[in-house]
């Protein structure tokens, strides 16, 4: 997305996590990476990396003095990472029910939600619903950037 906005080249290097990720930022084998804050907060607090945006449409209250994208020179550029919990088609919906129920509460307890956003989640929660309709919105979302970038499976 960054790139189809800016027309920047960039070479996209496929890594099996955030922390092999950062671990080469660091050691200087690559120039930088587009990571989620919980990988890096630690590392930017101590002055090890240096956060250029963050690529949320709000400032991160974990690290408060990085800008948008936008505010960095991107307007209306806004891509939020999110985490969601799957469960194996066919699981019988009481089941989804109380492990939502479970996850809800251990989120919301202020210890939890606390140590998420220091890390730099942001944390909301919701309904089985509520991911059918952010997987719904974010397919169509990259379906576009995916055909217009012609990127396609080997």
């Amino acid at each position: 997305m960054i790139v189809q906005e800016t027309g920047a080249q960039v070479n996209y290097i496929p890594y099996s996590g955030g922390g092999p990720a950062t671990l080469d930022v660091l050691a200087g084998h690559v120039d930088g990476t587009l990571i989620t804050l919980a990988a890096v907060t630690d590392h930017v607090r101590a002055g090890k990396l240096r956060a250029l945006a963050v690529t949320t449409d709000y400032r991160s209250a974990a690290l408060p003095d990085v800008p948008t994208m936008a505010e960095a020179g991107l307007p209306g550029f806004a891509v939020e990472s999110w985490q969601g919990y799957f469960a194996p088609a066919g699981t019988p919906g009481a089941v989804v029910a109380k492990i939502n129920r479970d996850i809800q509460a251990v989120i919301a307890a202020p210890e939890t939600r606390a140590k998420l956003e220091d890390m730099g989640f942001k944390v909301t929660g919701g309904t089985p619903a509520d991911m059918a309709r952010t997987l719904t919105s974010e397919r169509l979302r990259y379906a576009r950037t995916i055909q217009t970038a012609g990127i396609t499976l080997r």
